[in-house]
């Protein structure tokens, strides 16, 4: 049927449990069976900007395999698996993925995965495109669905070839303490990372005052003004750090 989306016209193709909608020469594929994402990938063609919604699944599907169904080059704006079971050997897999292009806004929240785990999967060419990377543990704090992770993994992202494209971090309720804000702030590799939420992180005060400094000291190295917010924890105002005009 054709429905009127932000004043376009757009088909949505209804399942039994999830709902896709062509938009734009955009496929979203909303939660639904196994069935229902082998019907999707069905519907891919050239061209068309997709986004996967894979949340909260159980260790039992496999959702590698059914990523590994993708044709070849899918472009996709953005991946969600947001509080389903996805361990280090899970991310160790998806890194090896060849079928799907990520160009957006990747969401690992709640999955489970450790710093060590992390720290290898941030090395794959898979996301040579990305800018926008959730790390966050909001959902849930069930047994094997926290993201363990602190300053090992942001130090693996601050050293990472591939996340030059990197715009957005989001470390929420995670162990990222001062040296793990401080290795992001400084990095060289992440040129475009404007926003960092540590929200209810293990990041002190005293680092907090430091901030400011550390960020004019980003811009002499990048050469040119930048902006970066820092979103910190309750009881402390998040840092918008602006001077001049940004490129």
């Amino acid at each position: 049927m054709k429905r009127t989306v932000a004043g376009e016209q757009a088909l949505f193709l209804e399942t039994k449990n999830s709902l896709l909608v062509v938009a734009k020469k955009r496929l979203i594929f909303n939660d639904g069976s196994r069935e229902d994402f082998l019907n999707f990938v069905k519907t891919l063609e050239p061209g068309h900007d997709t986004s996967i919604i894979l949340n909260k699944r159980g260790a039992e599907e496999d959702l590698n395999a059914l990523l590994e169904r993708l044709p070849h080059g899918t472009k996709v704006r953005y991946l969600s698996l947001e509080g389903s079971v996805f361990h280090d050997k899970d991310l160790a897999q998806l890194s090896q993925n060849r079928r799907l292009v990520l160009t957006n806004r990747l969401h690992l929240g709640n999955c489970g995965f450790s710093d060590r785990g992390l720290a290898k999967f941030v090395q794959a060419p898979l996301l040579s495109g990305l800018k926008a990377l959730h790390l966050n543990n909001r959902i849930s704090s069930e047994p094997g669905r926290k993201n363990e992770i602190g300053d090992f993994a942001a130090h693996a992202i601050a050293r990472s070839p591939t996340l030059e494209t990197l715009e957005e971090l989001d470390f929420w309720n995670t162990d990222l303490g001062d040296e793990g804000l401080r290795a992001l702030i400084a990095s060289p590799k992440l040129p475009r990372l404007s926003k960092i939420c540590a929200w209810r992180t293990q990041v002190t005060r005293k680092f907090y005052d430091q901030i400011e400094e550390l960020t004019q000291q980003r811009e002499e190295q990048l050469g040119r003004p930048a902006y970066l917010r820092i979103e910190t924890d309750y009881n402390l105002p998040s840092i918008d750090y602006f001077r001049g005009d940004y490129d």
